[in-house]
C-alpha cells in the first residue's frame, strides 16, 4: 500500500506533460486541466478526478462521460497502466 501511495503522488506532481495513446477511433489522453486530472478523447472533456490514476480507472472502466463519436470506451480495451500509454512533455513533438 504505501509503495502505491508513494507512485501516486509522484504522479499527481507530474504536471510537466500529458498521457496519451492513439486508439482505432482516435487519441484518448489524461492530463491536468482546470486544477483536476482529466481524461479527454481527442479534445473533449470526458470528467474531472483528483489524481491521474482515477481518472485512467474511470476511462478504462467506462466510468466518464460518452465521447461525441458514440464508442464506449470500455469497449476500446484502453490499457489500465500508464507504463502502457505514452508520455508527452508540453513542448515537445508528440
Amino acid at each position: 500500500m504505501r509503495k502505491r501511495t508513494l507512485r501516486l503522488i509522484a504522479m499527481q506532481q507530474r504536471i510537466d506533460g500529458y498521457w496519451r495513446i492513439d486508439t482505432r477511433v482516435g487519441e484518448f489522453s489524461i492530463r491536468f486541466h482546470d486544477g483536476y486530472w482529466a481524461p479527454f478523447f481527442e479534445d473533449e472533456h470526458l470528467g474531472a478526478y483528483h489524481s491521474p490514476l482515477i481518472a485512467l480507472e474511470e476511462l478504462v472502466g467506462g466510468s466518464t462521460f460518452m465521447p461525441s463519436n458514440g464508442v464506449w470506451p470500455a469497449d476500446l480495451d484502453l490499457p489500465d497502466d500508464f507504463s502502457d500509454w505514452q508520455f508527452v512533455r508540453f513542448n515537445s513533438p508528440v
